[in-house]
């Protein structure tokens, strides 16, 4: 059995701080082929500035949000939708969120750089029952909003092979 990490990708591109208020931006994680096992996902957000509950990092909160679902031999369901901070730490449930002087007395690695003035969030969501994806089947993160005033933004999901 091998755990690992992958980013879900546009383009080749994993930072989710992009425009996506008039075309969405879809990010996408699938097998090809074969089958994973997705058992959660990690979200990082990065954002200077002032920030509460009702905002999505410092930046208002999102008219549309992002919106997370799964394809699975063709049937599309919605995991979640978030449009502000409140959002990200009920549904991504593990979580740290404060600037990183808080996260690293909390004992919470963060990347190198992130300063000791930067608001940061840190999550994952676990699911209940494992997300199984086979070939075609995927777990896309679309960005419905305009992100590009947010610092970093990048979501991952953990998974399980045989």
């Amino acid at each position: 059995m091998l755990i690992s990490i992958q980013n879900f990708l546009n383009s080749g591109s994993k930072n989710m701080n992009v425009d996506g208020s008039s075309v969405s931006k879809v990010f996408t994680y699938s097998p090809g082929s074969g089958s994973a096992c997705i058992t959660g996902l990690t979200c990082l957000l990065k954002d200077d500035g002032t920030s509460s509950f009702d905002k999505f990092g410092a930046i208002s909160g999102l008219s549309n949000g992002i919106l997370i679902t799964t394809t699975i031999s063709n049937n599309t369901r919605t995991i979640t939708t978030i449009k502000d901070n409140a959002d990200l730490c009920t549904r991504f449930h593990y979580n740290q969120f404060g600037n990183s002087a808080v996260l690293s007395i909390l004992s919470v690695a963060t990347p190198e750089g992130f300063g000791n003035t930067n608001n940061v969030f840190v999550g994952y969501l676990d699911f209940p029952s494992p997300v199984i994806l086979k070939d075609s089947d995927s777990i896309d993160i679309t960005i419905r909003d305009n992100l590009t005033n947010i610092d970093f933004l990048q979501i991952s999901c953990k998974i399980i092979q045989d």
